[in-house]
């Protein structure tokens, strides 16, 4: 199977145990075997029985994320609630790119107003986001981004949400990649004080990624605007998730240290792959607040070409010659995995000096 059938797939990655994923994105160190075997442990009666309703799994994740239930939603991924958007928001949307382009195929194009960030490394700061609340009333903000794993302080942003609210603006944070921007959890905005201030502010968070579940498909969104959360409700199924993803929801309060554990070892992972990233001639890694790296590449490899040597090594990367324009250069993402996988790839990257 070629990287571009194998790639367009968008998952599905069991089927190729011979490759190493360096283009999804998720924890390598979660979920620990403990709560694997747990839902083992309960598989047969997962699968045979419905999951609850819509209301008991808000309850559940309120639990885990300490807010109240009134103010969160669960969703089957977060794609389910991007694609819903432009149906609850009214105006324009505003968005830096290059960015997660789901938020920018879910929304018409006359309703979306996007501002390439022009720096060389792809930083921005809350500075383009007044910038671009000079032409939209909803401004979408990936924080950390996808895939420059740019970072925007929490200290700015509640300065700047004052600010939309005087303006009757919105925000709309996906704060998917947080867990992953720094030790203590100083930049999450998702907490019930911000979520009861801020009536202009939603958030939406991907369990998959940080938590490694991708599998199980779940997300929240979070907001005191409880007229927008039942727009959104509304646009749900009953059973909405699975008995799997619900079972999740309501064990992983106990496993939360361990989850928390498992994140500073990515970021210290992290600060290790970076460095060995930067003694490969070719490469330039960006500072990243994720779990994965961009890299520009020098004019000895495309981006497409170096994907396809490194699949022949037995690992799939995410090219980016369709998101960031060539005229800028050639990069590729990396996604962070565990210390002997990334020493692997570091190995196989040598190979091409």
């Amino acid at each position: 199977m070629k990287l571009k059938e194998i790639t367009n797939h968008f998952g599905g990655m069991w089927r190729n145990p011979n490759l190493k994923d360096y283009f999804f994105l998720v924890n390598p160190y979660f979920p620990n075997n403990a709560l694997l075997q747990e839902l083992k442990n309960n598989f047969s009666n997962l699968v045979t029985q419905y999951p609850s309703n819509l209301k008991r799994q808000n309850l559940f994740a309120s639990k885990l994320f300490d807010v109240h239930h009134k103010n969160l939603v669960v969703c089957n991924g977060v794609s389910e609630v991007i694609n819903i958007l432009p149906d609850i928001f009214e105006g324009k949307f505003g968005i830096l790119t290059p960015t997660f382009n789901e938020y920018i195929n879910a929304i018409d194009k006359d309703r979306i107003y996007s501002s390439d960030v022009k720096n060389t490394l792809f930083r921005y700061s809350i500075k383009e986001l007044y910038k671009l609340s000079e032409n939209c009333k909803n401004i979408i903000l990936i924080n950390p981004d996808n895939p420059s794993a740019n970072l925007v302080a929490k200290s700015e942003l509640l300065i700047f949400l004052d600010f939309l609210k005087d303006k009757n603006k919105n925000l709309i944070i996906d704060e998917s990649f947080i867990d992953f921007s720094d030790q203590d959890g100083t930049n999450k905005m998702l907490s019930q004080e911000i979520i009861s201030k801020y009536k202009n502010l939603l958030i939406i968070k991907s369990i998959g990624k940080s938590y490694g579940v991708p599998g199980i498909r779940l997300g929240v969104v979070s907001s005191s605007n409880k007229e927008l959360l039942l727009k959104i409700t509304k646009r749900l199924c009953i059973w909405n998730i699975n008995s799997i993803a619900e079972t999740f929801l309501e064990i992983m309060p106990k496993y939360i240290t361990i989850f928390d554990d498992a994140c500073k070892k990515m970021i210290r992972e992290r600060e290790i792959f970076y460095k060995e990233l930067a003694n490969i001639s070719f490469l330039t890694p960006l500072p990243s607040y994720s779990n994965y790296i961009l890299c520009k590449i020098s004019k000895k490899f495309t981006s497409e070409s170096l994907a396809e040597k490194l699949f022949n090594e037995g690992y799939i990367i995410k090219h980016l010659s369709e998101k960031i324009d060539k005229d800028r250069g050639e990069y590729i993402r990396l996604s962070i995995r565990d210390r002997i996988d990334n020493k692997g790839l570091i190995r196989a990257l040598q190979k091409f000096h």
